[in-house]
């Protein structure tokens, strides 16, 4: 079972590449938090699939906390807690943005972005929210609009050069 929690409009949250049917889940709207799950089967070739959240295009910024798979092939498998498949690692993770609000739905101020790192990679600026560890590994992030960084004068890759060096 693939569950997260969002909050946004238009909201989705699914997995592809199954090798059957992928799947995926939406809210037309929450202003506050809500969960969203689905769930998939895989093919017998399957090696991986692809987790992912997006916003629909033009309609805001989103965001989604508190991804989990659970079931065989995530967390423990038919309630044994001996028989756990391991978290994904920092390195296995990739964060994608837009890189200017003209460049669609999702866009976060790159400082609101540099806070999560933080928080995630240094567990400092976290506010109220509490995570359960640090990941200090964590390596980068993608924009799917570079066209649109240049255009906004290379904030995105100039902050995020800077940051991870």
């Amino acid at each position: 079972m693939l569950s997260g929690y969002v909050r946004g409009s238009y909201v989705y949250l699914g997995v592809s590449g199954t090798g059957t049917t992928d799947v995926a889940t939406w809210t037309q709207s929450a202003p506050d938090w809500q969960q969203l799950t689905t769930t998939f089967r895989t093919g017998p070739a399957t090696t991986k699939v692809t987790l992912y959240t997006h916003g629909w295009y033009g309609t805001g910024p989103y965001h989604a906390d508190d991804i989990s798979l659970t079931g065989p092939g995530g967390g423990p498998v038919a309630g044994d807690a001996d028989d756990v498949f391991p978290p994904l690692r920092p390195d296995q993770v990739a964060i994608g943005m837009p890189a200017t609000p003209n460049a669609g739905n999702g866009h976060v101020p790159p400082s609101e972005v540099v806070k999560t790192l933080d928080c995630l990679t240094k567990k400092t600026g976290c506010g109220s929210y509490a995570t359960h560890g640090t990941w200090p590994g964590l390596r980068g992030l993608m924009t799917w609009s570079i066209n649109w960084d240049r255009f906004g004068g290379w904030e995105f890759q100039r902050t995020f050069d800077g940051y991870f060096g």
